[in-house]
């Protein structure tokens, strides 16, 4: 312990240096204290850039604590007081613990490392589940999971197979059972298994051989050596094309995607074979470890897509067992796979297969987001939401409101009715819209839900159903962005991830619980009955304000953002429809899938 004595200027004068003091040594700052010796301390010269005054011997002590008591100054007063104090020491705990404390892995798989205690003869490392926090920090024999000895300062363990979505705790005890103490413990840390494996997210692919997704994902074209295009002879017999033709642009798509920046496009035609399949093989895969329970995937259609639907594991064939027309939907769709019930080999997953069945069938769909989770595959069920909308404007020939609350709209411009999703429906061409000039709208945080129906071709900003004032955070803005779902309070937005301007009808609906941030999961933008929000973490909550009425078909606080195409079967409900209600709403009616 090296000690600087008190050191102000006038310090020869005063003398409020520590004199004498008794040094004690303890485990705890709660004692028992054992006395280590008695000291004398010379005094500070009281001169900038002082030495240490004072360097006494531990004489190889274990203590975690040490008390200083003054028992005299060097002026005799009754103060007295210290400059700096600094301690050295030989380490005998394990330091420079990695992974960080906290840290989120990105696999199953993680290597613990550590610099260990200068004098420790072997490393045993205490790894646990937090609910057995209290075993490892106990160093219960169950919690031992390796026993380390090394040549260097330096240790590591890898631990494999964590449980998806699980906090683990960990420590590394130092052992030499020729010193006394014998064991010397680290911190105790902590770090956090992904909730999902990644088995495919497509964004590695590129432009250049051999990192094109033809030659991971083989088709029916399959690749030539030469990398010329066509691609050649070598695919898989079937009729599928991965890929975008790379003599035009990205072999990948770029704009229907679902998650990060890209996302596998896969024609198919079935005109004259049986089947369409894209074929990835993966070096042999336990798909039993980690308590891996469902393979899970995102798809996205088109208009006109045919056919069934399936995937493949280890050459077992399991078809999509959901609504038969959802091949059909541009908007991304989870699938999830209870992998219990397929009945194949999970133990050595070594390829999965996308495909499409069905003579004469044809189309295009887009694959994202393969991934594997330790969660239970699950369903929900549309059902037919029991009270009626605060608003409801069917549109059938005039903007009467068949809620039963007299909320009629008033048409402005000159907005037309034809022919709609049922019915008639709104068309506006740019400039018209609707207003219901005696309501206001749900205003402060109170929820609410917007659910319509929407055909346009329009790429750029247009409001749907509009109302509020200008001011951060007291609107609602429910309109389309870059031809996709987006809702804005003034002080942020929620985007969504499909695009609808088409020229096809689509169901949109906006879902936004008590006093929500404008943010996932309290606000939900529904495109066609699925979760279509992107995620975001925008803090700032709704806090509607009077001012313009409720509006259809143009911002209504700006004048502007005017919409073109048809609206039909608006409804505003004053409460946050759950997602099986925005599913009947948009005409589903067949279990669907609940995303993890």
């Amino acid at each position: 312990m090296k000690i600087w004595n008190h050191n102000t200027s006038n310090e020869s004068l005063f003398g409020l240096g520590v004199k004498e003091a008794t040094i004690e040594i303890a485990d705890s700052n709660e004692g028992p204290w054992t006395l280590l010796t008695d000291v004398t301390l010379a005094r500070a010269p009281g001169l900038p850039g002082a030495t240490a005054t004072d360097t006494i011997p531990m004489m190889g002590v274990m203590a975690s604590n040490v008390r200083l008591t003054v028992r005299s100054s060097h002026g005799g007063v009754a103060t007295a007081g210290l400059a700096e104090v600094q301690f050295f020491y030989i380490p005998a705990s394990a330091r420079e613990l990695q992974p960080e404390d906290g840290a989120a892995l990105a696999g199953a798989e993680v290597t613990l490392a550590w610099r260990g205690g200068r004098e420790a003869a072997r490393h045993e490392v205490y790894l646990g589940v937090n609910d057995n926090r209290a075993g490892v920090e106990g160093s219960d024999p169950a919690a031992l999971v390796a026993t380390v000895t090394t040549d260097g300062p330096y240790g590591s363990y890898t631990a494999s197979g964590l449980n998806l979505g699980k906090t683990y705790v960990w420590k590394i005890v130092e052992i030499n059972e020729t010193e006394t103490p014998s064991a010397w413990d680290s911190d105790v840390r902590t770090f956090t298994a992904p909730d999902y494996l990644i088995v495919d997210d497509f964004e590695r692919y590129t432009n250049e051989s051999p990192n094109r997704v033809f030659q991971a994902w083989i088709d029916g074209l399959g690749f030539s050596p030469d990398e010329s295009f066509p691609k050649g002879s070598a695919g898989n017999g079937t009729g599928s094309a991965v890929g975008h033709d790379p003599t035009v642009g990205d072999i990948m798509e770029t704009v229907v995607v679902h998650g990060g920046k890209q996302a596998m496009p896969v024609a198919y035609d079935n005109t004259s074979v049986a089947t369409s399949e894209a074929q990835y093989t993966l070096p042999a895969w336990d798909w039993t470890a980690s308590g891996i329970r469902s393979l899970s995937l995102f798809f996205c259609g088109a208009a006109g897509n045919t056919g069934q639907l399936y995937i493949k594991i280890n050459n077992t064939k399991i078809p999509y067992d959901g609504d038969a027309t959802d091949l059909a939907m541009s908007v991304w769709q989870p699938w999830n796979i209870d992998l219990a019930s397929t009945g194949v080999n999970l133990k050595a997953v070594t390829m999965l297969g996308i495909g499409i069945e069905g003579s004469g069938a044809k189309g295009v769909v887009y694959i994202d987001d393969i991934r594997l989770y330790a969660m239970q595959a699950e369903k929900f069920t549309p059902t037919q939401p029991t009270e009626k909308p605060a608003a409801y404007y069917s549109f059938d020939g005039d903007c009467k409101d068949s809620s039963g609350n007299a909320r009629n709209g008033t048409p402005v411009g000159i907005p037309t009715f034809v022919a709609g999703k049922n019915g008639q429906a709104l068309s506006l061409g740019g400039g018209d819209y609707v207003t219901i000039d005696n309501w206001q709208g749900v205003l402060g945080g109170n929820p609410f839900t917007i659910s319509l129906w929407v055909n346009t071709t329009a790429q750029d900003d247009r409001t749907m159903v509009c109302w509020g004032t200008t001011a951060g955070g007291q609107r609602v803005d429910f309109r389309l962005y870059q031809g996709r779902l987006r809702v804005e309070h003034g002080n942020g937005n929620l985007q969504g991830n499909s695009a609808l301007a088409d020229g096809q009808w689509h169901h949109a609906a906006l879902v936004v619980t008590q006093d929500a941030p404008i943010q996932q999961p309290q606000v939900t933008l529904y495109l066609d009955g699925v979760n279509d929000s992107q995620e975001t973490t925008d803090p700032d909550i709704f806090n509607i304000v009077a001012n313009v009425p409720v509006t259809i078909g143009q911002r209504r606080t700006n004048n502007d953002r005017s919409f073109l195409g048809m609206l039909d079967e608006v409804q505003i409900f004053e409460r946050a429809l759950d997602a099986g209600e925005v599913a009947w709403l948009a005409g589903r009616r067949m279990p669907m899938h609940k995303p993890f």
